[in-house]
């Protein structure tokens, strides 16, 4: 009995790693499509990880001594803020960049950290503790949040006001019975409850990614059918006149807050600050303004460069290329020669001899 036990956990554990993965593989070439699918992505890579690190351990018994084993179990807890970054980006599109993601695994880092200097088993238990009151406080605070009401909403959901979220408390439940029954196994020796775990986790995430997915195929239903005057990516209709309602934010996030400096801007980056979604922003970029976001981008990357110049900077075009928001030179070049009809060095000529 303890034989087929001990198989069957392996078995199922097994299937886990290799469902992570084949997630993970179906999610890598729609995470650029917006930080939801992102931290999809990397939930799915992390759990697959963590699979495959607990394998190593089975397959190398002479490695998990206590020390080990409590360790493997404080890299597991990671999953908690990452679960927590899934769903804050769900709720607010755009929020898990720079610091707010780093300062989402200070605790586990100090923890693991902590442990690996003292062993001491009480480093152990208070991760423990951190890690459940933190994952039901963090479920607690989405449950009420996702009430369907988008109020509180930004960036994609914000130009479709019935837009429904209430979808996310399913995983959030969901999620919160299996962090605590995790929690509860770890004291548990038991093979075939390890097992049962493990299927269990199958069937949750499985439920929870066929959720992700069809809240975003009814989002692209919803932005099709509600109008019919404009087209964005890949053909999307968008309602009329919608777009007209960010263009004064469009416009002051450029000429003010200069985003364009930023190398690595894309669409949804900006969507996100003037508060819509990529496909309205594209509507309006090819349908009114009969450009490309990236030619509108570079557009005003090309005037801070002209400016630059004109200041009698004595830069070279390769600096200035980079403070104005290229990255690359030969990208700068290109973009130059099309707006201002030369290429950088000429203008800087002309505008060297405008100035004597």
């Amino acid at each position: 009995m303890d034989n087929f036990a001990e198989a069957f956990a392996h078995f199922c554990h097994g299937m886990a790693v290799l469902f992570f993965l084949m997630r993970a593989v179906r999610l890598f070439p729609l995470r650029r499509r917006n930080g939801r699918f992102m931290v999809f992505f990397w939930t799915m890579a992390c759990l697959a990880f963590i699979g495959l690190e607990n394998i190593v351990y089975m397959a190398v018994t002479e490695w998990l001594s206590a020390d080990m084993a409590y360790s493997g179990v404080l890299v597991d807890i990671f999953m908690v803020p990452v679960v927590a970054l899934f769903f804050f980006e769900t709720l607010f599109p755009d929020i898990t960049k720079g610091k707010k993601v780093f300062l989402a695994f200070v605790p586990n880092i100090l923890f693991l950290a902590a442990y690996a200097a003292a062993g001491n088993v009480n480093v152990f238990l208070a991760a423990l503790v951190y890690a459940a009151l933190s994952g039901i406080s963090v479920c607690a605070v989405v449950f009420l949040m996702s009430s369907g009401k988008t109020g509180f909403t930004r960036s994609g959901f914000s130009c479709i006001g019935c837009q429904d979220i209430v979808w996310v408390r399913g995983p959030v439940m969901a999620l919160t019975l299996l962090l605590v029954v995790w929690i509860s196994l770890i004291w548990l020796d038991n093979l075939l409850a390890d097992a049962a775990f493990y299927v269990v986790g199958i069937i949750v995430w499985e439920y929870v990614y066929r959720l992700v997915m069809r809240s975003s195929a009814v989002y692209s239903a919803d932005v099709k059918t509600s109008g019919h005057d404009g087209r964005g990516i890949s053909g999307e209709y968008v309602p009329d006149n919608a777009f007209f309602k960010f263009v004064p934010a469009l416009v002051s996030c450029m000429e003010d807050g200069k985003l364009y400096l930023n190398p690595r801007l894309t669409l949804y980056d900006v969507a996100s600050a003037v508060g819509t979604n990529r496909t309205y922003l594209s509507a309006y970029l090819n349908g009114e303004l009969n450009t490309t976001f990236y030619d509108y981008v570079n557009g005003y990357r090309v005037r801070e460069a002209c400016r630059l110049i004109d200041s009698g900077t004595r830069k070279t075009l390769a600096e200035i290329s980079e403070l104005s928001g290229f990255n690359s030179l030969s990208t700068f070049n290109r973009a130059f020669s099309r707006h201002a009809g030369m290429s950088p060095s000429e203008y800087m000529k002309s505008s060297a001899s405008r100035s004597c």
